[in-house]
């Protein structure tokens, strides 16, 4: 009766683990379901900022399926619905639209709701959606997107410029060989070994530079769309070092992030186009710089400024606010699509701005030199300085590509552990007055963002019992993850072998014994860093115990019989692989 009440116990434990994530997800972000016709639907909602006290509103629309949202405080939110394809009527007051929705898409509505007072009261309206809704959905969307049910939708309503909310990057193989081989190659101005090489690459563009003893480095940007196969020949080195390659160079306006001076803005130009118009890398030209804007992130539009054939873009932002300036000149990359060098200067508008010219070109000259010092070869490559912190919509973003990047680049952990750990059986108990001494090493692997599965073993030293006790074990954990922190909760299958023993008071013998067991451990791993362009490693703290449990006993004796409760409790350390 104990056993099977104990059973019991661990069973429902074991079932509450498993539909905890479901649990922890429903109440935020909807999952398609078995329709593949599932839509997702997302409906924007704002208070009106000038409005006072308001009370959370709920709103019902109807279509093929009867939906309701409650419209918050918040100054902006979003609720996302799954839904089947059809017209959705939706009825606010003296407002009502119907919102159509095709079949397997991803859709921001085309109408917000806004929270308002009227005459003390609490009153909706609706109102067409802007860019900023658009901007604002895509960044809530990334947030939860981690369920690969809903990859391959199109999206619909996010606008034209939007941050990637596919969250699940594609893999490609790529074989890199170079003539000679054993030259260097440097992916994305890292080096990640000689060639011939394969490599599996995030799909997309890249750089890769190739350098070798008595040959010119070469440059090549590739954009892979599936398995590649690269060739790449190497040059003999020539010339000298006066003998630079010319960059094809447009120069052009800054982009004012503030107050608009085209005085300003034109002497800054043509200051940077006096100091380089001399110098032979350079092939200057003149030229309109197309900008695009994302978050609070302004640069040049690379995808049109490359079919231009240009090489580099000389511009910058300035921001202008009353008397106060702030200016930041850039070298950008357009292949590479981001600044490779800048210099920055502030202070105030008169007399000085002269005095600040010529500083600026100076400062931003010896930062060419000292990134293009002879052609060919590799860039250094800086972040630019940009106005305004990140919206915490795009912080969480960072921080969650950062989180799967972790996981996904390495996924799988060793760990050595170290603790105590102790067994209570159904018949007589097992401890001694010297707790046993743990030693684990454990093997893991990430197969999902929320799951984990692993293997590992356990000695158990006892200092009073002649031998070791060893046990085996392998299981799954739910796993919980920020940025610096993982939190998981798991259950294995476990192995345990005992050598016999002598009780010290009765002289009795016991054993040996082969155990087995469900352990549930819970386990807190804290990671030294929250960069991942290297093996993570981290602390851990493990805490496991066991509610059910059987030995069998190996030596005749007949003493077979439940373990009522096994523990353990370890310290130590682990890295990502």
């Amino acid at each position: 009766m104990v056993s099977r009440v104990r059973f019991t116990f661990v069973l429902s434990l074991f079932f509450m683990l498993l539909m905890l994530p479901g649990t922890l997800i429903a109440h935020s972000f909807p999952t398609p379901g078995r329709q593949v016709d599932s839509s997702l639907l997302g409906i924007p909602t704002r208070i009106d900022p000038g409005a006072g006290n308001f009370k959370k509103t709920d709103i019902i629309f109807r279509g093929p399926r009867r939906l309701k949202m409650k419209v918050g405080t918040e100054e902006w939110d979003i609720r996302w619905f799954r839904v089947s394809p059809g017209s959705y009527h939706l009825d606010i007051g003296n407002n009502e639209t119907v919102i159509d929705v095709p079949p397997g898409i991803i859709m921001v509505a085309p109408v917000r709701i806004v929270l308002f007072s009227s005459e003390g009261n609490s009153a909706l309206r609706l109102e067409p959606v802007d860019e900023e809704d658009r901007q604002k959905a895509a960044l809530d969307l990334a947030l939860f997107y981690d369920f690969p049910e809903w990859q391959g939708r199109d999206y619909i309503g996010f606008g034209s410029i939007r941050p990637s909310v596919d969250q699940v990057q594609t893999l490609f193989e790529a074989t890199i060989k170079s003539n000679p081989q054993g030259a260097e190659i440097f992916f994305d101005d890292r080096l990640v070994g000689t060639t011939p090489l394969t490599l599996t690459l995030e799909g997309g563009k890249h750089k890769l530079l190739f350098r070798a003893e008595g040959r010119d480095d070469v440059t090549r940007y590739v954009r892979l769309e599936g398995d590649a196969d690269i060739l790449v020949e190497l040059p003999i080195a020539g010339g000298s070092a006066s003998e630079q390659e010319t960059y094809k160079t447009l120069i052009g306006p800054f982009y004012p992030v503030g107050e608009t001076d085209e005085q300003i803005n034109t002497l800054f130009v043509d200051t940077l186009e006096l100091v380089l118009e001399d110098d032979s890398r350079f092939n200057l030209i003149r030229s309109e710089i197309s900008w695009k804007h994302t978050g609070s992130l302004s640069q040049p539009d690379f995808s049109i400024l490359e079919e231009t054939g240009a090489d580099l873009v000389v511009s910058g932002t300035f921001l202008k606010q009353g008397n106060h300036l702030v200016v930041q000149a850039n070298l950008y990359d357009i292949q590479a699509e981001s600044v490779k060098t800048g210099t920055f200067w502030t202070g105030d508008v008169g007399l000085s701005i002269f005095d600040a010219m010529d500083l600026i070109a100076e400062k931003f000259i010896e930062e060419v030199d000292r990134v293009l010092p002879a052609a060919g070869r590799v860039l250094i490559t800086r972040t630019e300085i940009v106005y305004g912190a990140l919206s915490d919509q795009e912080q969480g973003v960072n921080r969650k590509q950062m989180i799967n990047r972790r996981w996904q680049e390495y996924p799988d952990s060793l760990s050595l552990q170290a603790g105590i750990g102790g067994v209570k059986d159904e018949d007589y108990i097992r401890s001694t007055q010297t707790p046993p001494i743990a030693v684990a090493a454990e093997w893991s692997r990430d197969v999902s963002s929320l799951w984990q599965a692993g293997a590992g073993g356990i000695y158990y030293i006892i200092p009073e019992r002649p031998g070791l006790e060893i046990e085996v074990h392998s299981g799954v954990r739910l796993m919980f993850r920020t940025l610096r922190t993982d939190i998981s909760f798991g259950l294995s299958g476990s192995i345990q072998y005992t050598p016999q023993f002598s009780n010290t008071w009765s002289g009795e013998n016991y054993g040996s014994f082969l155990s087995v067991g469900l352990p549930i451990d819970i386990r807190f791993n804290y990671y030294f860093t929250d960069k991942v362009d290297r093996n993570p490693v981290y602390f851990m703290a493990n805490m496991a115990f066991s509610f059910l449990g059987y030995r069998f006993d190996l030596s005749g004796r007949e003493q077979h019989g439940f373990i009522s409760m096994s523990g353990l409790i370890a310290f130590g350390a682990g890295i990502r692989l």
